[in-house]
């Protein structure tokens, strides 16, 4: 690789390379990138982090009721996460349907029956 330093004051300042120079260099760049970014996600995966089918993160892209979609993804009735997080069935049905916002310790036990966190149901916490 032929490199042109420029210099000010004695220190240099720029690096020229040719343009099909940079360009490898940059695709080098990426790939490493890309490799460091699935090596994390391998070893979450190893790890045994969850995974989730594409069809399902379409869902909760797409839904107007996550809570709804987690519990369909878990297999779960109405009366079923009702009894499981404590909560009646009447009060997951007007929050799937957006007509409640529960308090933060319902909704803290609807992400640990669901097993995510509060945010992936509900959005942004404050």
């Amino acid at each position: 690789m032929r490199v042109q330093v420029i210099e000010k004051d004695g220190k240099p300042l720029y690096a020229v390379i040719p343009f099909e120079d940079y360009e490898s260099l940059l695709l080098a760049a990426r790939t490493a990138g890309e490799d460091q970014d699935l090596a994390a996600i391998r070893a979450a995966i190893d790890a045994g982090e969850e995974t989730y089918p594409p069809e399902f993160v379409e869902k909760l892209i797409e839904t107007d009721s996550k809570l709804r979609e987690w519990r369909k993804y878990r297999g779960m009735t109405q009366v079923q996460l009702a009894e499981k997080a404590s909560i009646s069935q009447g009060a997951i049905a007007t929050i799937e349907r957006g007509k409640r916002t529960p308090n933060m310790g319902t909704a803290r036990r609807l992400a640990l029956t669901l097993q995510c966190d509060i945010d992936d149901l509900f959005g942004h916490w404050k």
